[in-house]
């Protein structure tokens, strides 16, 4: 599970409560829900909080997602010693209008697995396959040739159709729901879940 923690520099006032914090938070909360109630499954999961995701000028091959970049070169480097079944990367998870979408640039079974995850219980929020591709830390683990997938809420405004509060001043904490953090907590759980009993995972994919 990865979330980025570092925020947009050089813009007044910005804080990151959504594009950072909330994603930071929730990993923080399945940590602990992780901590309390062990549970057992096959794969190892492990939580990253990476730096770096954000660009300083425009994305480039020298110019954001660096955390995540790094990260992927460590298991393309131990790829069979340190098998990756998926990469889950959640981002701007927290808005009180949650609507998580999955960009077009994923790992197409985790992308079904994940719709079918949102489906599976009461309380989901809703998911669904974006009509764009984003540049974010699930792309460096995709072009390693890892499973990759990116949970994100990319529509934060004012009114509905509207993206005016990222990387503003706006993006302040109370404009978030504890509501949509637990909700998009349950969605990874259930997520992880559906990997660990193989739903939908390729044959050969665990080494």
């Amino acid at each position: 599970m990865i979330s980025h923690y570092d925020t947009k520099a050089g813009i007044p006032g910005f804080v990151g409560a959504n594009d950072g914090g909330s994603s930071t938070g929730v990993l923080l909360g399945l940590a602990e829900h992780f901590a309390e109630t062990k549970p057992k499954l096959r794969d190892t999961v492990r939580f990253a909080f990476l730096d770096g995701e954000e660009a300083v000028g425009a994305y480039r091959d020298d110019d954001g997602l660096h955390g995540s970049a790094r990260m992927a070169r460590f298991y393309a480097e131990r790829r069979r010693e340190r098998p990756l079944v998926a990469a889950i990367v959640i981002d701007m998870v927290g808005d009180a209008n949650l609507a998580l979408e999955i960009p077009r640039n994923v790992t197409p079974w985790l992308a079904k697995t994940a719709l079918k995850a949102s489906q599976s219980r009461r309380g989901m929020p809703p998911v669904s396959i974006a009509n764009t591709a984003i540049v974010d830390d699930h792309l460096p683990f995709v072009y390693s040739g890892f499973s990759a997938i990116n949970l994100i809420d990319f529509e934060y405004g004012s009114a509905p159709g509207r993206h005016d509060w990222w990387h503003t001043a706006e993006d302040t904490p109370d404009k978030l729901s504890a509501q949509s953090l637990y909700r998009s907590a349950s969605l990874v759980l259930a997520l992880i879940e559906r990997i660990d009993r193989d739903e939908d995972v390729p044959e050969g994919l665990r080494l």
